[in-house]
């Protein structure tokens, strides 16, 4: 095993933030671009489904009852083209966030010749340009005319901030997302969503201010949820007008 040589301490004082290169939403939900609100502004509507539960169809209805674009499978596309990377690596690494270790890794320079360093670090840099842009594509957007119901990618967290936005989690008994995923597969999943939200945004998937937990199995799912996305746009964009 190759031994990886130490790596030179910077001279200038050192911070466990700045250490690790936190990502910068990590400040606050929503950090980095605020999210202009205005009466044209769309309904926004995130989407986040517990491993097993088909979010993809839930959106589909709901962007229907809505009127809206679904922004899902082409958000990949859209940051590889933001980042001039191979569209296969932009999927391959969708929906993941920069490690604590890949942000140190990143952080100390590459100034070791060690192969193992060296690839880390640029593996670190391109999870965390794709985790950045992924965010600034959805920011975009929820703050554009047309609006959206975003799948995934930890949305509910990126526009925490966000007063028009809807938040909802798709969830579902663990048997009812066994029987589709199986037992192992589905806690793996769960285990990875878990640890993105973490990596991403420094906190737990259980505390994302989430507006409606709701269960698939439930019929008119979609109506509801397109009822509460319609009467949140509209108090929202009332309160803006309001205060001119």
């Amino acid at each position: 095993m190759t031994a990886i040589p130490a790596l030179p301490l910077p001279s200038r004082t050192l911070s466990w933030r700045r250490a690790i290169r936190l990502p910068r939403t990590v400040t606050r939900f929503g950090g980095g671009r605020p999210a202009p609100v205005a009466p044209t502004n769309g309904v926004v509507v995130t989407i986040h489904a517990d491993a097993g539960c088909d979010a993809a169809r839930l959106a589909e209805r709901v962007a229907a009852q809505l009127g809206v674009p679904v922004l899902d499978e082409q958000i990949p596309s859209l940051v590889a083209a933001a980042l001039g990377i191979p569209d296969d690596d932009a999927r391959t690494l969708d929906g993941t966030a920069p490690s604590p270790l890949l942000q140190a890794v990143l952080w100390s320079g590459c100034m070791s010749p060690c192969p193992e360093i060296l690839g880390a670090a640029s593996e670190a840099d391109v999870i965390t340009r794709c985790f950045h842009q992924t965010e600034e594509v959805i920011r975009d957007a929820a703050a554009g005319d047309a609006g959206a119901v975003i799948v995934g990618r930890a949305a509910a967290f990126v526009l925490a901030g966000h007063p028009t936005a809807l938040h909802v989690r798709l969830g579902a008994p663990a048997d009812h997302r066994a029987a589709r995923l199986g037992v192992a597969s589905t806690v793996a999943a769960d285990r990875a969503a878990e640890r993105s939200v973490r990596h991403g945004y420094r906190t737990a998937l259980d505390d994302g201010a989430f507006h409606h937990v709701v269960d698939e199995r439930d019929a008119d799912l979609d109506v509801l949820v397109a009822a509460a996305a319609r009467q949140r746009h509209a108090v929202a964009t009332r309160g803006a007008v309001a205060r001119g």
